[in-house]
């Protein structure tokens, strides 16, 4: 039987740290998203959900012309008494084109605990930076349909 340490107390080097089991039994991922959601890989792209890959495949039926994940800054960085300031970036799942043109940008989300506050505040950025909306896709896992909606 292993030596079990009370918290605080460090191990002699070399000894191993068990791992635990959650309440279901089976033993914790290394990473988990904080949503629950599972990474997916679909025609070497790799999504962040299952509903994300779904949203993709609909796309790819309605020969839309669009890029995945691509990133926009919000706001450059700046320098403030001698502090800088990094930049901010939002990316999307999905951006919809027209040509050269940028007709809308979609946001999958699986629910509404997905759609934070600081989410939002990029959204909104977006919006006033670039002039473009920002169309929620939320995944109905029973109907297994999107409901489509503007920030």
């Amino acid at each position: 039987m292993p030596i079990r340490y009370p918290r605080g107390v460090k191990r002699p080097t070399g000894a191993r740290k068990r791992r635990l089991k959650s309440q279901t039994g089976r033993l914790s991922q290394k990473s988990q998203n904080k949503f629950g959601a599972r990474k997916i890989e679909v025609n070497g792209y790799k999504f962040d959900s299952r509903a994300e890959a779904a949203y993709y495949c609909q796309l790819k039926t309605l020969k839309q012309e669009f890029r995945i994940h691509e990133r926009f800054q919000i706001c450059p960085s700046f320098k403030i008494h001698g502090k800088t300031y990094r930049s901010r970036s939002y990316t999307p799942d999905f951006s919809i084109y027209d040509g050269d043109k940028l007709l809308s940008v979609i946001d999958v989300k699986g629910g509404k605990a997905t759609l934070t506050t600081d989410s939002k505040l990029r959204m909104v950025l977006f919006m006033h930076e670039h002039g473009v909306p920002v169309v929620i896709a939320r995944y109905d896992y029973h109907n297994k349909i999107f409901k489509e909606e503007l920030l």
